[in-house]
């Protein structure tokens, strides 16, 4: 990802299948569907952006849009039904989400549960062996960043990320739009995202709240190849 990240000018459809490949590889050793899931994602996005053609405008549109409420739209979604599962509500759709994330929504369930909500974050504790409703779950394992935050982290991270992806979605170019909705993918399955160097693009909304990163950047240096400077964008 950091890789993609850095190089998102220089990269070509034949280095996107290589990292492609060489993720793939990882994925039979390691069987980690959250990479490769993640990776695919991105090679198609960005492959996208090299499209020459009369599509882009409104494949840059979506991106905006998408980049801009969808970690809003997903904070409120999985609380909802979160909620909703543990007081007898949305019981249907619950066990089909449940399913196609490989049970990550029930420990976020027995975790609301025994645990309620956090504003502003405490310190959750589990024994290695909980029972709850039927139910006999070996340690808790949280890979659901939306429901680990409103458990664990605080609720109040959530609205803050989600007005950050608003305020300073203006401001972004593609590359960093791109960033943000696979960051935003990633936190549906993984808890460890909140750690900014594990998941740089966390980051991003950093460089926009400390003004470290400009508006337009990616225009103005354009501009600038253009008139033949030689410059580090990064």
């Amino acid at each position: 990802m950091e890789f993609l990240y850095s190089n998102f000018k220089k990269l070509t459809p034949l280095k996107l299948g290589v990292l492609w490949l060489i993720n793939y590889v990882f994925y039979i050793f390691c069987d980690s569907n959250t990479a490769l899931t993640i990776i695919t994602f991105a090679c198609f996005l960005i492959a996208l952006t090299m499209l020459k053609n009369g599509l882009v405008k409104y494949y840059e549109f979506l991106l905006k849009i998408f980049s801009k409420y969808l970690y809003a739209f997903l904070s409120i979604f999985f609380v909802t039904i979160i909620i909703g599962f543990v007081n007898g509500y949305f019981l249907s759709i619950f066990e089909t989400l449940n399913e196609l994330f490989t049970g990550r929504l029930l420990y976020g369930a027995v975790a609301y549960d025994m645990k309620g909500l956090s504003i502003f974050g405490k310190v959750v504790e589990f024994d290695s062996k909980v029972y709850w409703k039927g139910y006999w779950i070996d340690g808790m394992i949280f890979d659901n960043c939306y429901i680990w935050m409103m458990v664990c982290y605080g609720i109040v991270y959530l609205v803050l990320i989600s007005l950050a992806a608003i305020v300073f979605n203006s401001r972004m170019d593609v590359r960093d739009r791109i960033f943000i909705i696979l960051y935003t993918l990633y936190t549906i399955m993984e808890a460890y995202v909140m750690n900014a160097a594990i998941c740089f693009p966390l980051l991003i909304f950093g460089m926009y709240f400390t003004g470290r990163r400009e508006p337009k950047l990616s225009a103005g240096i354009n501009r600038l190849w253009k008139k033949g400077h030689v410059i580090d964008e990064n």
